[in-house]
């Protein structure tokens, strides 16, 4: 079957105004989103009245919304259950137990629209409080930039409010460090006087200083605030006994927080007097070391000026 030039140049159109056509749908359908993707990774304390201004900055922001959305609360336990839930009492009322804490809890806005699109994503904001990983992630993206920019603006202060868990102070740690190196080499110091080999303590001196700088090290990683990064490379049971520490505080944890700052609260205290006692103890056992010393070089005097005086005589026969 042949075809004229006239049909092939018809075909040819009406394929170019349908590829044309298909590009300005597309191009309609182009979705532009603004908002605020943004991660603080540090201790945090999340109570009940934080928790429920967070609640009530969502409740107020999707009633703003002309759409169908939903606030969706997800929480996570330590052994990797999770639920979720449309009723944010039932978060609070979780027993929150020592072996079956709280790990992550979440708080999300979605879009209930049965026109969305598949490919879609169906969260419009959320934010996610992860306990083990000590971080807080946000994020809001949509399509009205005024509501989601709003939207930030009310919800970042809430957020502050959760931050700032009270850490042993890198000066305490900085007094510990050297009560520990004064602790080990006063004791080093001890056992080298009753050996007479060379080698072995040389062998001390390096066993000694590898223990005091290793311990001042998983001091400073554990505790300091700015050094937070480290604090992987330390062991898992020192930063739950001394370091900082994120936890929710509603259930059972409430308590078993508490108790954990008075622990710390102990410890700077102990810290310092322990500091003083042992700067204090240092220097009146060098004090007593110097008058020993001068006692026995003045009381060995006489007795060397007695020989001399005694050989001289002997020496001119």
């Amino acid at each position: 079957m042949k075809y004229s030039a006239t049909t092939i140049t018809i075909i040819f159109i009406a394929l170019f105004i349908l590829l044309d056509t298909s590009l300005i749908f597309s191009q309609t359908n182009l979705k532009l989103q603004s908002g605020i993707d943004k991660t603080y990774k540090t201790p945090f304390t999340l109570n009940k009245d934080n928790f429920l201004r967070i609640a009530r900055v969502f409740e107020k922001n999707k009633d703003l919304l002309n759409f169908p959305t939903a606030i969706v609360y997800r929480v996570k336990l330590e052994d990797n259950r999770f639920y979720e839930t449309i009723d944010k009492n039932k978060v609070l009322n979780d027993p929150n137990t020592k072996n079956h804490c709280i790990d992550i809890v979440i708080i999300e806005l979605k879009d209930l629209r049965k026109e969305r699109e598949t490919w879609e994503r169906d969260r419009i904001a959320s934010v996610a409080f992860n306990r083990s990983k000590q971080m807080i992630g946000v994020e809001i993206f949509a399509e009205e930039r005024t509501w989601s920019l709003v939207f930030s603006d009310e919800i970042e202060p809430q957020i502050e409010r959760t931050i700032g868990v009270k850490t042993v102070s890198s000066i305490v740690i900085v007094l510990f460090t050297f009560s520990i190196y004064f602790l080990v080499m006063l004791n080093l110091s001890k056992v080298k006087r009753k050996i007479t080999s060379f080698q072995m303590k040389s062998m001390i001196d390096a066993i000694g200083l590898c223990v005091a700088t290793m311990t001042a090290l998983v001091l400073v990683f554990t505790f300091t605030r700015w050094n937070y990064s480290f604090m992987r490379l330390t062991p898992h049971q020192f930063i739950d006994l001394f370091g900082p520490k994120s936890a929710f505080l509603w259930g059972d944890m409430k308590g078993l927080y508490q108790e954990h700052e008075e622990l710390i609260k102990n410890i700077k205290w102990v810290v310092v007097i322990g500091f003083v006692i042992s700067l204090t103890a240092n220097i009146i056992m060098t004090s007593l070391n110097r008058i020993t010393l001068k006692n026995k070089d003045n009381s060995s005097m006489p007795t060397a000026q007695k020989t001399q005086t005694i050989t001289e005589p002997s020496h001119e026969e």
